[in-house]
């Protein structure tokens, strides 16, 4: 949410009153009291008050994250928190522990499972009940909170040998000697009667393994986690369990990935690009959403996971969309990618590149180099929309670029992405130097913008490895080129080549990127 706290501070110490300052800028009582509240204001308020200080915005207000609530993630540990009875974790606690058991041969119907975890008692009938199939129903609510209170966290050894520590601990396999308990298995096992699974000398190098090839997967969908759960049991890594505990990492990778997997992205753009940005964000996996209306962008930033502001076709109207956009963002906790187009061009535009830069919280500034020195200098000289061929990145200029771009990166607290010739994508300690991509990319309108939004897809699907991300998108639209270029015939002119370049994206695979990116880091 948006915070006020500095603008106060700033005028007890100038030993400025309410009332001064309302008769001063000329603003109501009632804007004076959304100030008290921390509520929004509007940006002609945020500039009235930035002139009257001689400040940027970010000097009198702040953004703290706002927990995204549009999540099943937050609404089940909402209710865990509250112990609701009724609700989606109360279903859910039961579903799942009744049938992941229920598969494992445990005798407990649904109705005892439920009255064992409502009232803590359990109706025998007929029959006579296992202790242990009690135990590990009891154990199975225990893993459930506990994937709920870790489910944002990045999957490891601990906490798979964690789950199956909480689920065993108790049962008689517990007190047999040579039955590991929270950690792996000493003795061979077999999946039925017949399928041989990987022997115990094995299995600490098969986990880590699986491990490190899931995780470098920037993108998990459904399929993904499935196919990690089909090599999980084929491993077995556990003496017992392997199939509830392969379950429970199942449903915390859903809770953490599957919501990003086709991230929805904001854009408010260029009016030329608007067609190509959103086929781009589609062709790599994510979904676009275009609005820039000022009564609109706040309840669509916050439907999304991401939003890239683009000043292409810059009016005065679109200004108060994409701050308002922009803070409702940051409040939420979202990555916000700025492309500058054509600052340097002109004041207005200029100005208000550095007026949304300073107010924001950014992730990444995508733009070409005068773009970007623009910015870092307040003023700037760029041809139209294109970089000043005196500022470009060449081999002889590219130290002292790479030195540029890392400080203008740690001044900002952004992630710098400047595009051209030589691309250059640096959080201020380290700077990716990228060569992919072709001249001729430069015959056709749009591809900055495409690439802006195909950044902040990235960013949103990879919200742990921004620097990663954003050089990833750099080297893929840029390799796209490559590919889109390779695939031109006699008579295609830079219509048919834009096509193709976003048909390279939607094509793309991981191995291929990995193999045609060409980088290094300095």
């Amino acid at each position: 949410m948006i915070s006020y706290k500095k603008l106060f501070l700033l005028m007890e110490e100038q030993e400025i009153t309410k009332e001064k300052l309302k008769n001063k800028i000329g603003i109501s009582s009632a804007t004076m009291a959304k100030l008290s509240k921390n509520e929004d204001v509007s940006m002609s308020t945020i500039q009235s008050l930035c002139d009257f200080f001689d400040c940027q915005p970010g000097a009198i207000l702040s953004y703290e994250k706002e927990i995204d609530k549009n999540t099943t993630l937050f609404r089940l540990r909402e209710e865990m928190e509250m112990k609701l009875k009724g609700g989606l974790y109360h279903q859910t606690q039961i579903r799942i522990a009744y049938n992941s058991n229920h598969m494992e041969g445990s005798r407990l119907t649904e109705e005892q499972t439920r009255s064992i975890y409502e009232t803590k008692t359990i109706g025998i009938t007929d029959g006579v009940e296992k202790v242990d199939d009690i135990i590990e129903t009891v154990n199975h609510f225990r893993c459930f909170d506990y994937i709920l209170k870790i489910a944002d966290k990045e999957l490891s050894e601990d906490i798979i040998k964690h789950i199956h520590l909480l689920l065993k601990s108790g049962t008689t396999d517990s007190q047999k000697e040579w039955f590991a308990v929270g950690d792996y298995k000493k003795r061979p096992n077999v999946i039925g009667d017949m399928i041989e699974t990987t022997h115990p000398s094995k299995v600490p190098a098969a986990i880590k393994s699986l491990l490190k090839d899931y995780r470098e997967n920037s993108n998990i969908t459904f399929e993904d986690i499935i196919d990690f759960h089909y090599k999980f049991e084929k491993i077995h890594p556990f003496q017992d369990g392997n199939g509830r505990v392969g379950r429970l990492i199942m449903f915390k990778e859903c809770l953490k990935n599957v919501r990003r997997c086709a991230p929805l992205i904001h854009n408010i753009t260029n009016y030329v690009t608007v067609n190509d940005v959103a086929n781009v964000i589609l062709a790599c996996g994510g979904s676009p959403i275009m609005s820039d209306e000022t009564e609109d962008v706040e309840d669509i930033t916050s439907l999304c996971g991401g939003l890239n502001i683009n000043i292409g076709t810059l009016h005065k109207t679109s200004i108060e969309g994409m701050f308002r956009a922009g803070r409702r963002a940051n409040e939420l906790g979202h990555p916000v990618v700025l492309d500058p187009v054509g600052a340097g061009a002109s004041t207005f535009r200029t100005d208000t590149a550095l007026f949304l830069m300073r107010g924001l919280r950014l992730s990444a500034v995508r733009g070409n180099i005068s773009e970007i020195r623009a910015l870092a200098e307040g003023r700037g000289k760029t041809k139209g929309v294109d970089a000043d061929i005196a500022d470009a990145v060449t081999e002889d200029t590219l130290d002292e670029a790479v030195a540029f771009v890392k400080a203008f990166a740690q001044k900002s607290g952004c992630i710098a992405a400047v595009t051209g010739a030589i691309d250059l994508v640096s959080d201020g300690s380290v700077c990716y130097v990228i060569r992919n991509g072709r001249p001729e990319m430069g015959k056709i309108t749009g591809t900055g913008c495409q690439l802006s939004g195909i950044m902040t897809a990235y960013l949103t699907a990879n919200p742990d490895c921004g620097l990663e991300a954003a050089a990833a998108s750099v080297c893929m639209m840029g390799l796209a080129g490559e590919i889109g270029w390779g695939r031109m015939q006699k008579g295609d002119g830079n219509a048919t080549y834009r096509n193709r370049i976003i048909d390279a994206v939607y094509n793309m695979k991981g191995e291929e990127l990995e193999k045609g990116a060409k980088y290094e880091l300095r």
